[in-house]
């Protein structure tokens, strides 16, 4: 159903779309507009503008671009519908009474069910059945408070429980089976996914639950898996996920650091101490695609992780990812035993803040690990332990930091960085890095606009803001005058747009043009365009001769080319027609 035109109008003008996009990417002003990495491609240096006066955003690497609706509804795939309503409910605006558009509800349905879940679980801990819960909760430092911003809940004991309580609340079977929230039983029906766990909710940065995580009350091996997950849904891929980050991403704008750890109670209890960058992968190997979440929002990483080897692992795994997105990473050195959760509340927050502070790069947390030391090394050992450097320096996508790296390599090793680079190569050829391997053809391809002639780009920017070019011009040129293929379906959708007389709705063309077309329109008025109508009337009239000089010359290319060829044929009758239509031509 479309929305009342006054409606939008509304929405789009309480909308602030930096603060739609900050929460994606970690925005700088520069000038009039504020710059980050694109969210929609992999970029190492930003590309992405947005312009706030505008409402507008434009990438220069991929070439996407539109409004705060359209960031959305590209971003986070919401319907048209989704994403007005979402930017309605930020900015306080009553929504109108309508009927729900047919097909457009499925994952709306699944954020009910979700939801609805969430507050179960969280009532279920408060309630006399939490009680071992909370026993549990409070032996590990947790406080209510922290328990309540991060909506930790509890799934009681039960094969139905859940089930029952949103059956009763009208929703299907299927939709809870699809939410992951309910596992299908093999003589049919259905049982509860979580049973006498303590839930703890993965939250996106629009504060909606998408999936949980729930830990068994006992550390009995018998009574399953320590920790279970949500299944991959349609709103759930825990690949794409960082437990709190919704908590943290303010923070992690604001001190440009994250801290990475391995699960939630690290988590919990860095934010209880004060320490709110922190965010866990929680229950999977760090991805890339983690790896570039935190690299829109922040510089550096700080991984804390477990002194086991169990820890060191997934230490190595998240580095290389990280590094390959070109972020500046550190390990902080905890004790053996000891956990992020357990040593910040043995230390506190300002000890612990001294072992961040203290935190290594990565060649003297490597050397400081080898057992036996580089120095009881024989020559082949020692070759083995600089490989093993070499293999994380390779994932590294910062070419000075690499060039740092292996100067320090060579000092600690005593080896010539030539032979270091030798070897470096022989890997890089060998082993794909990340980045190499990456594919990009299902990134969005590059649309450079800024091929277009300059003379063509004014014209498409001057009959987007004034409304004397499209009236004079619009019926008087056609696509065709257009020389560049982007213009001239840009071209195309201005008079169509047009055709009813209604006007130019720059908004509806943002909104729901195709992408190209809402990309160029956002490359086109990334340029700030204040033209009077006396410069419009000039600049109307250039373009008008240049069309009209291009025509005359098109056209007498043709007639010379049907001159040649019925001077080839020897038909006289149309040679001389054609004769004459040239020599009037040029009269």
């Amino acid at each position: 159903m479309r929305f009342d035109e006054s409606f939008l109008d509304q929405v789009r003008g309480a909308t602030d779309i930096v603060e739609v996009i900050s929460p994606y990417v970690k925005l700088k002003k520069k000038g009039q507009n504020w710059f980050g990495l694109c969210p929609f491609h992999n970029e190492k240096t930003p590309s992405f503008s947005v312009n706030r006066e505008r409402g507008m955003y434009y990438c220069f690497g991929c070439g996407v671009g539109g409004n705060a609706i359209t960031f959305l509804m590209e971003h986070d795939g919401m319907s048209f519908t989704q994403a007005v309503e979402d930017l309605a409910k930020r900015a306080g605006i009553p929504l109108p009474k309508r009927d729900r558009e047919p097909g457009t509800d499925d994952r709306d349905r699944l954020r009910a069910a979700l939801e609805e879940a969430a507050r179960f679980f969280e009532e279920n801990l408060k309630g006399p059945g939490g009680e071992r819960a909370v026993t549990y909760l409070k032996g590990r430092g947790m406080t209510g408070q922290t328990a309540k911003a991060f909506r930790i809940g509890w799934a009681p004991d039960s094969w139905d429980a859940l089930l029952n309580h949103l059956k009763k609340k009208d929703f299907k079977e299927k939709d809870l089976e699809k939410a992951g929230l309910v596992k299908a039983r093999e003589g049919g029906g259905h049982y509860d996914a979580f049973r006498d766990r303590i839930i703890f909710p993965f939250i996106d940065r629009r504060g909606r639950v998408i999936g949980f995580s729930g830990r068994l009350l006992s550390d009995d091996e018998d009574a399953g898996p320590k920790y279970i997950n949500s299944p991959e849904t349609p709103l759930f891929q825990k690949g794409k996920v960082l437990y709190g980050l919704h908590q943290a991403v303010k923070h992690l704008l604001k001190s440009e650091q994250a801290l990475l750890v391995e699960g939630q109670f690290d988590v919990l209890t860095l934010h209880q101490e004060g320490l709110k960058s922190a965010v866990a992968a929680s229950g999977t190997a760090f991805t890339e695609e983690q790896a570039r979440i935190l690299q829109r929002l922040v510089d550096r990483v700080v991984l804390l992780f477990d002194a086991d080897s169990a820890g060191l692992k997934a230490a190595w795994r998240s580095y290389a990812s990280l590094v390959g997105e070109g972020l500046d990473v550190v390990f902080a050195v905890l004790p053996e035993g000891e956990d992020p959760d357990t040593l910040v509340r043995e230390e506190g927050p300002e000890a612990f803040q001294e072992r961040l502070r203290a935190a290594q790069s990565v060649v003297p947390f490597f050397l400081d690990r080898l057992d036996p030391p580089l120095e009881d090394r024989g020559a082949h050992d020692r070759a083995e332990a600089a490989r093993d450097l070499l293999e994380m320096v390779r994932h590294d996508s910062d070419g000075l930091r690499r060039a740092m790296t292996l100067q320090e390599i060579a000092g600690r090793f005593g080896l010539e960085e030539a032979d270091l680079r030798r070897g470096l190569e022989e890997l890089e050829t060998s082993r794909p890095t990340f980045r190499d391997s990456e594919d990009r053809g299902g990134q969005r391809g590059t649309r450079d606009f800024r091929s277009m002639p300059a003379r063509e780009a004014d014209l498409l920017r001057l009959l987007l803001t004034s409304t004397t070019a499209r009236e004079r011009l619009l019926g008087e040129l056609g696509p065709e005058d257009l020389q560049h293929p982007m213009g001239e379906a840009f071209f195309k959708a201005l008079i169509k747009e047009t055709a009813e007389g209604e006007g130019l709705d720059l908004d509806r063309l943002l909104e729901q043009g195709p992408s190209e077309l809402r990309g160029l329109a956002a490359w086109l008025l990334q340029e700030e365009v204040t033209v009077s109508e006396e410069e419009a009337e000039q600049r109307i009239e250039e373009f008008q001769n240049a069309v009209d000089t291009r025509r005359r010359k098109q056209e007498r290319r043709r007639l010379r080319e049907s001159i040649e060829q019925a001077r080839l044929a020897g038909d006289e009758a149309t040679l001389a027609r054609l004769l004459k239509e040239y020599q009037e031509m040029h009269r």
